[in-house]
This record gives C-alpha cells, structure tokens and sequence, in this order.
C-alpha cells in the first residue's frame, strides 16, 4: 500500500531541516579544524572556500540567474565566506537591489531550489542504477565525484536570513490569497498520470534527503571526534611545557 505523497513531503521538509541545522555545524567544525592545523584565521577560511567551492557557485549562480530572469538589479558577487555573528560560516554573497517582496523572495530561494534539482538528477544518476559502479572501470573516480557533489551541495544550498527576509511579507499574502481562493469554490483538477509522476518525485526527493541526511551526520561525527582530538593534543601540549 502506497502512502500519500503529503507524508513524503512531510519526511522531505524533516530531513531537509535536518540536513540545515548539520550543514552549519558541519562548516563551522571545518574552520575549527583548520584553524587548530595552522593557527590562523585566513587559512581556516580558506579552508572552507576550497572544501564549499563547487557548492559556493551553484549557490550564488542561482541568485544571479533567477535575478537575470526577473529582471533584478545585483552588485557584487563573492564566493568567498565570511563568519556571521553567530560564530556561523557563510559561503558567500550577492548584492541585489530593492525590490518588491515576491521577487526578492524567489532570488532568495532560488538557491535551495536548484540545489534541490541537483540533488534530484544526481540522486537519479547515484541511487537508481547502482550496478554501473561495478561495471564501469572509471566507478573508482567517479563515485567519490558524485558524493562530494552531493555534498557540497546539501551543504551550501540553504538561504542566508537576508535572501528570505522578504518572505515575512511576500509568505502572508500567498497564504491568504490562496484561502481566499479556497473560498471561491476554485478547484484545480489533475491527471492521474501528473499525480503518479508528482508522487514517485516525493517518493526519491524523501529517499535522496535521508541519504544524505545519514551521510552528512556520518561526516558530522567524523568531525567532532578529530576536533575532540585536536582539542585533547593541544591541551596536552600546553600542560607538557
């Protein structure tokens, strides 16, 4: 028996916040790594810039194109991250200019939505046919490829506060425009075969999501526990003088 696709979303928006709340963690514990290896700032910095690049600029590709497509103004653009006031990590930036609160929240968002059909063509070519990594000679080279992908991915995807601020005003509106077309009456029917496709697409986005929720907590664990052990040295280091 076949579950509803809304539980599948459920699931889907669960390891999503999972897969947030590990990716601020998870950059975060990088820089402490890096900064405990060389004692510097900038290179903890740089550190994060090479291991979050590829993910950097998806991220900040997207707000430029989607900006492009709406007609949005935007100034500079940085792939370089910087340390938020919270002690977060942020991969990088893209200056857009004022505008209406609907499409300043689809630039804002644009990256989480392409990070998202990234994962889903690429879960399609990781998860689906598996027997190409022992049959393909090059599976040694291109497995590693697909997982750092998947992960930088996950990791970098995620609106800052500022790309969906708009959203407080542009979310309330939607909210009640759509009530107030429930009210009317208005119906909107699909096909079947629309539905079938719609809930097999939950169905891999919810499979996709725990996968890589399951892979970045793996991750996130190996961090902890060589950042436990780089604090514990440096500790002894300091007692042994």
């Amino acid at each position: 028996m076949s579950l509803p696709f809304y539980f599948y979303i459920i699931l889907s928006i669960l390891f999503l916040l999972c897969l947030f709340v590990l990716s601020k963690k998870i950059s975060t514990f990088i820089y402490l790594l890096a900064y405990l290896a060389t004692r510097s700032k900038t290179a903890a910095l740089f550190a994060v810039t090479i291991v979050l690049l590829p993910g950097t600029i998806i991220h900040e590709l997207s707000h430029f194109f989607v900006a492009l497509i709406l007609f949005v103004p935007t100034g500079e653009l940085s792939i370089f991250p910087t340390i938020e006031k919270d002690g977060t990590i942020r991969a990088g930036k893209l200056m857009i200019a004022k505008v209406d609160p609907f499409r300043h929240a689809i630039v804002g968002l644009a990256p989480i939505l392409m990070g998202l059909s990234f994962i889903y063509f690429l879960g399609k070519i990781f998860f689906v046919n598996l027997s190409w990594i022992t049959t393909n000679q090059y599976s040694f080279v291109l497995l590693p490829i697909l997982c750092y992908l998947l992960f930088v991915t996950s990791m970098t995807m995620f609106s800052s506060k500022k790309d969906v601020e708009s959203l407080i005003i542009a979310g309330p509106i939607i909210i009640i425009l759509f009530l107030f077309l429930s009210q009317t009456g208005l119906r909107v029917v699909f096909p079947n075969t629309f539905l079938l496709v719609t809930d097999e697409v939950f169905q891999f986005f919810a499979l996709s999501l725990f996968l890589m929720t399951g892979f970045n907590s793996l991750v996130y664990l190996s961090l902890l526990f060589l950042l436990s052990l780089g604090k514990e040295r440096v500790k002894g280091g300091v007692s042994a003088t």
